[in-house]
């Protein structure tokens, strides 16, 4: 029986995400009397993904009695592995935050918040991401909507 990798730590080290610890145990019986001891080990060095910085809320054009939209900018991370960016508000300062969406793209450093509602004091923060790895929460934004009488 032949393996798929030659290599199955590697293929378990490149799934590693920081702040986990993943311990892999390699077991194999013994065949037509053959018995074998492997010892394999891999060193993984794990960055983390730097938080976007600069984080703004400010209200789009508003629709009268449709719409009151919220547009974010913030500054791309540092970090040159990320793969885009989580969006994250909340109606507290400090959250708890839900996920309004993603961004993808590292320099793509906008969103448009279009389920906001009218009159309403929303709270936001990004993070960097890729594939699991999130970074930790820019600065916190906020935006208050207007009344549906607005434009």
């Amino acid at each position: 029986m032949r393996s798929r990798s030659r290599d199955p730590l590697g293929r378990v080290a490149a799934t590693l995400i920081p702040s986990v610890v993943m311990v892999v145990v390699l077991a194999a019986p013994a065949l037509a009397g053959w018995t074998a001891s492997m010892t394999k080990s891999q060193t993984v060095t794990m960055a983390t993904l730097a938080a976007p910085t600069g984080l703004t809320a400010a209200n789009g054009v508003c629709v009268a009695r449709t719409s009151s939209p919220v547009d974010l900018a913030w500054t791309a991370t540092s970090s040159n592995f990320a793969d885009g960016y989580e969006v994250f508000r909340s109606t507290t300062t400090g959250g708890p935050y839900t996920s309004l969406g993603t961004v993808n793209g590292p320099n793509t450093t906008t969103f448009v918040d279009t389920t906001a509602a009218f009159n309403k004091s929303y709270f936001y923060v990004v993070q960097a991401k890729r594939n699991l790895w999130r970074s930790p929460s820019s600065n916190e934004a906020t935006a208050t909507t207007p009344r549906p009488n607005c434009g």
